[in-house]
């Protein structure tokens, strides 16, 4: 379930207004177009007033809305939460309470410190769920309290992670999409603290993100951290480091565990997992010599991999024609340029349908790329900034990557990939996910030639069978249901149960 904008739903603005009058309205008809008429003034999502939507899918489950004023005398508070409605099928399942946390993540992305509503038989919900009674009075729908809450209480999450052109994106980016799912069900709203590139700080906040807290020197990330812990609400520290990082920021998890705060860990294979109160290993990884099993609270597995929503959009379909449209796609960073290396082996191996290429945003080679492909002999499309990958991946019938998180991606739509590593850590990894079943590993990319790489290539555009076999187990190991199973575990963290 999330809670979305009504404003990027529309169609279900009638069935909204039909909820609301028949629950609130008078009786008339000119009364239900009067709420019909309310109903489409709140369709935004950038000033109050305004409506959101508990959506199943696109089955809508409830509303509610900001106001600027719901109470006769008391116009000079706002706004105020109103009209939380919940279809009586729905109820019992939390839908009511994750409409809240939504709408009051909503009321401080515009700058509010406090939300006020008016309550009747309903108070004590609202008192157990962290409101406050500031007053009480006779109104003609009985005795009626007016409650505040503090949006200075409501839950954050501090993540520390890093990006650039050596490392690449992917640790920011899961950022990004944990942010997401926990502000799209009202639980938390997510601030990164990490060492950032300006270009990949600019794509975060264009995707909605808050931001980030800098790290200029790794040295004092302890102090950053704890003095931005010391100055904002928080409920659970994440940390989702690579493993140079994790080894020494032992120091800073103690610290961060003597200060009293929860702590989550994403995709820590090392000894520091037994820092955190919970650690969650969506991705593949290698044997350390740490024995995780015997953390109370570890899981691990693709299921728990969080997908781009728009892949989750997109339907998956088998692949075993012929392969006119390849996907070349090398991460953010992509230091040794693997995507170069890719394009000249498939002008070796004869390959002439189209490539469709994609520059991350921390890529630091798109001149050279850009004049590369005016040589090849087969039709090469650059992009670069692109919000997502799931339109050109849902077309594409192979694709090429380097790991990252674009590779689990791509199987959730039964795309079948090659893995060219960038580096012996991300070799050995891709072996393992490979032997999955959804990829083919061709290992460290400096093992091969132009040429030996052209032939192996060619084996696979031509083999039909394997490809096919690719694209069936993709989606059976990434089912897009990750953020739905991490959140879940969160919750309890972040003191929320499951409500109304």
């Amino acid at each position: 379930m999330t809670a979305d904008f009504l404003v990027r739903h529309p169609d279900h603005a009638d069935t909204v207004a039909d909820w609301i009058f028949d629950a609130w309205g008078d009786g008339t008809p000119e009364g239900r177009a009067r709420a019909h008429a309310r109903v489409q003034e709140r369709l935004r999502d950038d000033a109050v007033p305004l409506t959101l939507v508990a959506l199943d899918g696109e089955v809508p489950l409830g509303t509610v809305s900001l106001f600027t004023n719901d109470l006769a005398g008391w116009e000079h508070l706002t706004p105020w939460l109103a009209a939380l409605y919940v279809t009586p099928e729905a109820r019992g399942r939390g839908v009511g309470t994750r409409l809240i946390r939504a709408v009051l993540e909503v009321a401080r992305d515009l700058g509010y410190e406090t939300v006020y509503l008016q309550a009747q038989d309903a108070r004590d919900f609202y008192a157990e769920a962290g409101w406050r009674a500031i007053d009480s009075l006779d109104t003609e729908r009985g005795r009626t309290v007016v409650m505040e809450y503090d949006l200075r209480d409501l839950p954050r999450v501090f993540y520390r992670a890093d990006a650039d052109a050596e490392m690449g994106l992917g640790h920011v980016v899961h950022a990004a999409r944990l942010d997401v799912a926990l502000r799209s069900r009202g639980l938390a709203q997510l601030r990164l603290v990490g060492r950032v590139e300006a270009s990949v700080a600019c794509m975060l906040e264009d995707g909605g993100m808050s931001r980030h807290i800098s790290i200029d020197d790794e040295s004092h990330a302890s102090d950053v951290l704890l003095e931005a812990l010391s100055t904002h609400p928080c409920s659970v520290v994440a940390a989702n480091l690579p493993k140079g990082l994790l080894e020494r920021a032992e120091p800073l998890f103690a610290r961060v565990r003597q200060a009293g705060h929860r702590q989550v860990h994403f995709d820590d294979p090392l000894r520091t997992a037994a820092t955190a109160d919970l650690v969650i290993n969506s991705l593949p990884h290698i044997d350390w010599g740490v024995d995780l099993r015997a953390h109370p609270a570890l899981h691990e597995g693709l299921e728990y991999f969080l997908l781009d929503p728009e892949f989750t959009r997109t339907g998956a379909r088998v692949r075993d024609g012929r392969v006119e449209t390849v996907l070349i796609s090398m991460g953010g960073g992509d230091a040794p340029n693997l995507t170069a290396q890719v394009m000249d082996a498939l002008d070796v191996a004869g390959y002439r349908g189209v490539a469709e290429v994609v520059i991350g945003a921390a890529n630091r080679h798109l001149e050279a790329v850009a004049a590369r492909a005016e040589s090849l002999s087969y039709e090469v499309r650059l992009h670069q900034h692109l919000p997502s990958l799931a339109d050109l991946a849902s077309s594409a019938d192979l694709a090429f990557s380097a790991l990252g998180l674009t590779t689990y991606e791509f199987a959730s739509l039964g795309l079948p990939a090659i893995i060219l590593a960038g580096n012996e850590l991300n070799a050995a990894v891709a072996d393992i996910y490979a032997a999955q079943g959804s990829a083919l590993s061709l290992g460290y990319h400096e093992r091969w030639t132009p040429v030996t790489l052209a032939e192996e290539i060619s084996s696979v555009l031509a083999d039909g069978q394997l490809r096919r076999a690719m694209s069936v187990c993709g989606p059976q190991l990434v089912d897009g249901k990750g953020a739905d199973r991490v959140c879940a575990l969160l919750e309890p963290l972040l003191g929320k149960g499951t409500g109304v």
